[in-house]
């Protein structure tokens, strides 16, 4: 089972919220963990069709995507939200499609319901199945918080494994038609 790791932590490979998904990893050791720092990495991204194209070919052959991030004032950070709006803008959300989706944040839990939400409407937007969002601080460091995440991984590979069927909480973006055309300074 191959799972893209979207990083949307500015900190790259540093990030203390991928400590957990190297638990996962550890914890799930058959299951490929890739991750792809685009928070970190954002400028090439941009500047760079041919990286977004790549990144795009990764998640088009992946199981599942896992989106990983610290929660900065009750959303994702900015590197990630340009991300989400560059993918969508260059059609490499479309290779997102069909593929089974869960949040993993890190936060001091307040308000984290947001970036959740937002994270799910998101992938929902873009045709993934939804599973689940965990939202840790400190779990790493107790058994009932390694199992919390353990429990966390094991719940979004077993929908995965067995396909299970993911309801969409929003519904559908509606594409309006609309064309602006100023009117005449009076």
């Amino acid at each position: 089972m191959r799972i893209v790791v979207i990083n949307g932590s500015p900190r790259g490979a540093d990030s203390g919220t991928l400590q957990a998904v190297e638990y996962l990893r550890l914890k799930n050791p058959r299951v490929e963990f890739s991750p792809f720092h685009v928070a970190a990495q954002i400028d090439a991204l941009t500047g760079d069709p041919d990286a977004l194209a790549a990144l795009g070919a990764r998640v088009a052959a992946c199981d599942g995507v896992l989106w990983v991030f610290p929660l900065y004032h009750c959303l994702v950070p900015a590197q990630l939200k340009r991300f989400i709006e560059l993918a969508a803008e260059k059609g490499a959300a479309r290779s997102f499609s069909g593929k089974y989706a869960a949040a993993l944040t890190t936060s001091i839990h307040i308000m984290d319901h947001t970036a959740h939400n937002y994270i799910r409407g998101i992938s929902e937007d873009w045709g993934l199945r939804f599973v689940d969002s965990f939202s840790g601080s400190d779990e790493l460091l107790s058994e009932p918080g390694r199992r919390a995440i353990a429990g966390f991984g094991a719940s979004f590979l077993d929908a995965l494994g067995r396909q299970a069927p993911a309801q969409r909480q929003y519904p559908p973006i509606k594409r309006e038609s609309f064309v602006y055309e100023p009117s005449r300074a009076l």
